[in-house]
């Protein structure tokens, strides 16, 4: 894929969990759904959204890189999985490991930040928090997503899509380089360019196999 074509998927992908972030934060807030166990849960999600806010750049970023690495890691071993329990399996580990460490994920900042301000407007609530509403605002939370974003990209897109691309590539580039030798020396008549070229088609097969599957 062109650089071009991933930014512009990012961008829509990006813009679209954030409205679905911001409405599903507005129907739960509507649902009076942090109501609940006498003002416990609105409690916990005021606190959960002010700390987020207070975070520093730095911290968030790092958060950030920490929390997507572990999110693409699910995927990519969901990916592997031959069946629906298998994927479930796969990803309970490394999601749970990101919220019980608290890393940051953007998308889940767009949900948690918007519903804690929302449920902000209540006084009560918030002193029942016992929290300080000071950054929890439009530009405490465009605060928080860029550098979580930023670290998401990072963790994403380098820790895992591009290391773990390493070593696929360079497995391939030697098995292509000892199938040109084996054919050389151990079948003269055929051509060793024929199986260079198909060679590499095999290891996208494998993987479009295993995740249809």
């Amino acid at each position: 894929a062109r650089v071009v074509d991933l930014v512009k998927n990012w961008v829509t992908v990006y813009l679209g969990n954030f409205v679905g972030s911001i409405l599903l934060a507005g129907l739960s807030f509507a649902a009076g759904s942090y109501l609940v166990f006498d003002g416990s849960v609105a409690a916990r999600a005021l606190q959960i959204a002010t700390s987020k806010t207070n975070l520093s750049f730095s911290d968030a970023l790092i958060r950030g890189i920490l929390c997507n690495w572990l999110v693409c890691l699910a995927v990519w071993i969901a990916a592997s999985a031959e069946d629906t329990t298998g994927k479930i399996l796969a990803i309970i580990f490394p999601i749970s490991a990101f919220v019980a460490m608290g890393f940051e994920h953007s998308v889940a900042n767009m949900f948690m930040i918007p519903f804690g301000m929302m449920i902000g407007g209540d006084p009560a609530l918030v002193a029942n928090a016992g929290v300080d509403m000071v950054k929890l605002n439009l530009a405490g939370l465009v605060s928080n997503l860029i550098p979580v974003t930023i670290g998401n990209i990072i963790g994403g897109a380098f820790f895992v899509a591009y290391l773990y691309n390493i070593p696929l590539t360079a497995t391939q580039s030697v098995l292509m380089v000892l199938t040109s030798v084996l054919l050389t020396y151990s079948a003269p008549g055929i051509p060793s360019s024929a199986l260079l070229v198909a060679l590499p088609l095999y290891p996208q097969r494998t993987r479009a196999m295993s995740v249809s599957s």
